[in-house]
């Protein structure tokens, strides 16, 4: 509960400084409908509008670069904060194995997210805005897994591995085998364990 508290405190500090204009009818700016009704003649998105697009992306890029550093993820340079993560997470009083799984997810989405060259999405984003979506993408993905594998160690005993054909002799243990399978079984289709319902 106290990530989420964390969460609300900083959406709730950011949204008050980064609140995206209020958009009144007097204001010169046109609807999207009136825009595609006009002749060819004139543009679809004349100046005013593309300001009004263009001040809203900077007021969201500015937003989620506030709400990434009053959580830690960023520090006041809007570069990846992992030491204040592992912190976090260390602090956190979790189980072993899942405080050591989630160090790795930070570890492996840190080097993900620096490694992806800048530029070369066509997102009108900044570098550091797509560098951070690309390590939160890869952290809730490996933190979900790593939660996952966490639950499996209460259902190793349910499963009959030797279904599997040696084919997750790959994974060290039978926890690991069991998260895999339940992992792979989400993506592929329905809960047929009833676990997760």
């Amino acid at each position: 509960m106290a990530y989420h508290a964390e969460v609300d405190r900083a959406v709730t500090t950011c949204f008050a400084k980064f609140r995206a204009p209020q958009v009144s009818n007097d204001n010169g700016i046109q609807t999207l409908f009136s825009l595609f009704r006009k002749k060819r003649s004139a543009p679809r998105y004349p100046s005013s509008r593309v300001k009004f697009i263009a001040d809203e992306i900077k007021t969201e890029v500015d937003y989620f670069r506030c709400v990434m550093t009053e959580m830690g993820i960023t520090d006041k340079d809007n570069k990846l904060n992992a030491d204040a993560i592992v912190a976090r997470i260390k602090s956190a009083g979790l189980a072993a194995q899942l405080e050591s799984d989630m160090l790795h997810a930070v570890s492996e989405c840190t080097k993900y997210a620096l490694c992806v060259p800048p530029g070369k999405d066509s997102y009108p984003l900044p570098n550091d805005v797509i560098t951070t979506k690309h390590y939160l993408f890869c952290e809730n993905e490996l933190r979900s897994y790593a939660c996952l594998k966490n639950d499996a160690r209460w259902l190793v005993d349910d499963f009959d591995l030797r279904g599997a054909d040696h084919r997750l002799d790959f994974l060290a243990t039978d926890q690991d085998k069991v998260a895999a399978l339940l992992f792979a079984n989400n993506i592929v289709g329905p809960d047929d364990f009833g676990l997760y319902e």
